[in-house]
């Protein structure tokens, strides 16, 4: 059995500064700020990358809680795991760690998972 999951392309974003994940009322909210960090520099310059804010919700299932998830960021993608648990009533923050886990392979994505493209 696989662990369900998401995965969003956030190359170049501050996860650590910009990037939160949390769960709120059964549902795994991503959320952030990709920033323009040309802003103010001269000169012109071409870009197919969007900035500002962005957010990203998911219904999850009654009996998961925010300590059945795990969010890691790695070579500019940001995975959340999902494991079963029971869902609180307030939110709950995610941290995100820097780097890919041990139990992720980065050749293959296990069949099944779920993948947002952000």
């Amino acid at each position: 059995m696989t662990t369900p999951s998401s995965a969003s392309s956030l190359p170049g974003v501050d996860v650590e500064r910009d990037v939160t994940v949390e769960l709120d009322r059964g549902r795994l909210v991503v959320s952030g700020e990709r920033r323009d960090e040309r802003a103010g520099q001269r000169g012109r310059s071409l870009g197919e990358v969007r900035y500002g804010r962005f957010t990203r919700a998911f219904t999850l299932p009654e009996h998961v809680t925010g300590e059945s998830l795990t969010a890691t960021y790695d070579a500019g993608v940001l995975s959340v795991r999902v494991a079963g648990a029971h869902v609180g009533r307030e939110p709950q923050r995610v941290s995100i760690s820097v780097g890919q886990p041990a139990d992720v392979r980065s050749d293959a994505q296990p069949e099944g998972e779920q993948v947002d493209q952000a």
